[in-house]
């Protein structure tokens, strides 16, 4: 984003939603008694949205807690029935061992969160063999009490850190406002994080159509390179952005007879 288009960027206050409003407008926000209209960048974009995008991850943490759950519940079968156990034993590769052993964060409290899984997600899965081992040797009920003992403590702490996973990826998922200005309009766009302020790579500049080879006309007006890795930058078109007709008139009037009468 051009700087001299940026005013200022802060962590994005309570959102107001407004009637009749176009699905990539948020609503507006009170920013030291200036009333500014936010746009979804993400979504103007054609990506999720942050509340999509994290429900979605709550889903899926729901789901491989409930795997855990069923594993213990089919062994616990498979020993008092005497039939063969086909779950995945290995805890690198059941579904949450795949995602978990993949997923990276610059959140620390996240990452410090997720360290917590790694004894219990393995103890879960190496029950399996202790208990067929205890089976094999004549100890069935040896067995049997071993996954109660899994269930009422390694579970249970497993089920804890699942539903704490959870409550911290909704309250510390925060989302930036870029204030963006220019000499007839005023408005905040949604961004996951500020990364950089920074001058790009003289000279590496290019037009987004050109370097596509198709006509391009969206937000995004060229490609750049970083002088610190000379890795690509998308360039944004704050004036597309700020554009009025991204708003429905009869909610931009709206907004606009509400800054009035304050």
């Amino acid at each position: 984003m051009p700087s001299e288009y940026v005013r200022e960027m802060v962590l994005l206050p309570d959102v107001t939603r407004v009637p009749k409003a176009g699905e990539n407008f948020r609503g507006v926000i009170n920013l030291r008694g200036k009333v500014l209209p936010v746009l979804d960048l993400r979504k103007r974009l054609g990506f999720k949205t942050v509340t999509q995008e994290v429900e979605e991850l709550v889903e899926l943490l729901k789901a491989w807690l409930v795997d855990h759950e069923n594993c213990l519940k089919e062994l616990d079968a498979c020993i008092k029935e005497n039939r063969e156990f086909k779950m995945q034993r290995d805890p690198t590769k059941c579904a949450f061992g795949k995602w978990y052993n993949s997923f990276k964060t610059d959140n620390m409290l996240l990452a410090q969160q997720l360290k917590r899984f790694d004894s219990p997600h393995r103890t879960i899965h190496a029950t399996a063999d202790l208990a067929f081992g205890m089976v094999e040797s004549g100890r069935r009920e040896d067995a049997i009490a071993l996954l109660e003992e899994t269930r009422s403590g390694t579970l249970a702490i497993l089920v804890g850190l699942f539903a704490d996973t959870i409550s911290l990826i909704r309250t510390n998922t925060k989302e930036i406002s870029v204030v963006l200005e220019s000499l007839d309009h005023h408005m905040a766009a949604t961004v996951d994080r500020v990364e950089s302020v920074e001058e790009l790579k003289p000279g590496t500049r290019q037009n987004i159509s050109e370097a596509m080879g198709m006509t391009y006309d969206e937000y995004i007006s060229g490609v750049a390179r970083r002088k610190r890795d000379d890795a690509i930058v998308l360039l944004l078109d704050p004036v597309k952005i700020l554009r009025q007709d991204i708003i429905p008139a009869e909610a931009f009037g709206q907004m606009s007879a509400g800054q009035g009468e304050s």
